[in-house]
């Protein structure tokens, strides 16, 4: 009985007890942030226990480095004159949550759009954490005066700080109550997060969408992330999507964030008015057709429904009806297909895509199930009406049928029993249909074990030969490998997972595996 009692000391108080999730997953913080704010996360449990997780998920040539750099981040965040240990760690709760507030929080249009943000810190002990925003503040004085104000029995400070530096920063303070230290980049902020608490209809945690979508989510978190996609689509430059965007596109979006042995792991819900489309789960048959060396892979089924219901979910949001068009435009106009029309309407049963990088062009395979709709005559007319020439070959005991532009083949497909595939490449069918499959290797298959196996559809990006394709399509990938490079540098697949739902609500898996 003793032994299974320090068993258990040890494993509630160690790292890899957070696999569990948080203690409590909820965050608290909600409370100051309005319910139209664009963007709010997260981050529940102790930071030394985090960052020991960190460590101890990584590959163990890896682990001294990992917890050193996340310490280096940690302490880089306090600026000069304050250390850790020493000033935040007796007082710092267990979670920490950032918002931005709103794209323009003095609604002033003279000075253009100033967006808010808020950081919100737990505290377990409110003199303790007095005393800190005293040295903090000392730390970061200047010839200029800070102000003091009490805003509703809060005494707020706030100034400018980092005046020598090209682009001081202003900042503004308060502890509230005896459990909560917020920091924000104006007094106004601050203001607002306490009228939030004050008249609770405001806040974030009396919304009901926020409250329908983190109740599907699993409770074995240790973060959250929750956008108001029309606000956060205004926030970023689309200043038409709060009047534009339609009651049945996607209107939140929420993360439930973990970790397991295989790297970090995002549950997710999306909120929509759209009338709930039961699909049958995908048996991921036809992923023998795309062969091993793809680096993108996805598997689901009815592509004329998943079509259909993406364009009615992003209706009114410009990034996405500019992105999707696009995405298409390449293949329209090399094969003279409108795409939608032509094959994804009679894509209603299992299908699979994957791309294949190479040296000269990027190749793609497309599997599909033969249904009673499947119309390849109207290829073909298509195929000829571009002047291509429709050829029959042998490929060992198959016969295969080539479009033609005098010599070059403009594509190839063929018939495997219930399946019909297609290629851009004589080579990407060859491979398709004789090669090993992409469902047989350890990466594909240690990916699909860390979802759910009864699932809607799967996407699964091979990263490191994902990489320069992606970089390619979409320039904001080296943005963002920019700005979380620790995370890329180790970044080895990334699986994609769609669980269906209903109720006006969808939830899915996405689980980053690092090396």
């Amino acid at each position: 009985m003793l032994g299974l009692s320090a068993f258990g000391w040890l494993w509630s108080h160690s790292p890899l007890a957070l696999l569990k999730g948080a203690t409590h997953p909820n965050p608290e913080a909600i409370i100051f942030v309005s319910k139209q704010a664009p963007l709010m996360a997260s981050l529940q449990g102790e930071s030394d226990r985090l960052i020991a997780l960190a460590a101890a998920v990584a590959k163990p040539g890896d682990r001294t480095r990992t917890r050193q750099s996340l310490q280096q981040l940690r302490d880089g965040l306090l600026g000069e004159g304050l250390n850790y240990d020493k000033d935040v760690k007796p007082w710092l709760g267990e979670e920490v949550t950032a918002a931005i507030t709103s794209s323009d929080f003095d609604r002033d249009d003279s000075n253009g759009k100033k967006g808010g943000y808020l950081l919100a810190l737990t505290t377990k002990n409110a003199l303790a954490s007095r005393e800190f925003l005293q040295r903090f503040w000392q730390a970061r004085s200047t010839d200029q005066a800070f102000t003091f104000e009490q805003y509703k029995g809060t005494e707020l400070i706030y100034g400018t700080v980092d005046q020598d530096k090209p682009t001081p920063l202003n900042l503004a303070s308060a502890v509230v109550g005896d459990r909560f230290l917020l920091f924000a980049n104006s007094p106004n902020v601050l203001k607002n997060a306490i009228n939030n608490v004050q008249a609770s209809e405001l806040n974030l945690s009396q919304s009901p969408d926020y409250q329908k979508a983190i109740a599907a989510l699993p409770n074995n978190r240790l973060g959250l992330v929750y956008s108001n996609l029309p606000q956060l689509a205004n926030l970023i430059g689309d200043s038409k999507a709060l009047d534009n965007v339609s009651l049945e596109a996607i209107q939140a979006v929420a993360l439930g964030l973990g970790a397991n042995r295989q790297g970090l792991v995002a549950h997710s819900a999306i909120l929509d008015s759209s009338p709930s489309q039961t699909a049958t789960a995908s048996s991921n048959a036809l992923l023998k057709y795309l062969p091993e060396g793809a680096s993108i892979a996805l598997s689901s089924q009815n592509l004329n429904q998943f079509w259909t219901r993406l364009t009615q979910e992003t209706q009114g949001y410009a990034l996405a009806e500019t992105l999707l068009p696009n995405t298409l435009k390449t293949w329209e106009t090399t094969w003279g297909l409108n795409l939608p029309e032509d094959l994804f309407s009679w894509v209603t049963g299992d299908y699979a895509l994957g791309l294949l990088p190479g040296a000269k062009q990027t190749d793609w395979i497309f599997a599909a199930s033969r249904t009673s709709t499947t119309n390849l005559d109207k290829l073909d007319q298509v195929a000829k009406q571009k002047g291509l020439t429709l050829v029959q070959e042998s490929l060992g005991d198959r016969t295969i049928s080539l479009w033609k532009n005098k010599d070059a083949v403009a594509g190839a497909w063929a018939s495997e029993g219930n399946a019909i595939v297609f290629a851009s490449s004589l080579e990407a069918l060859t491979a398709g249909l004789k090669n090993a499959s992409i469902a047989q290797t350890p990466g594909f298959a240690g990916a699909m074990g860390s979802v759910n196996s009864a699932n809607n559809g799967v996407a699964y990006i091979d990263w490191a030969k994902a990489k320069p394709w992606l970089e390619q399509q979409f320039p904001i990938v080296r943005t963002l490998e920019f700005v979380a490079q620790p995370l890329f540098g180790r970044l080895k697949q990334v699986t994609v997972t769609s669980y269906g739902g209903g109720e006006g609500i969808e939830t899915g898996d996405v689980v980053l595996g690092l090396e």
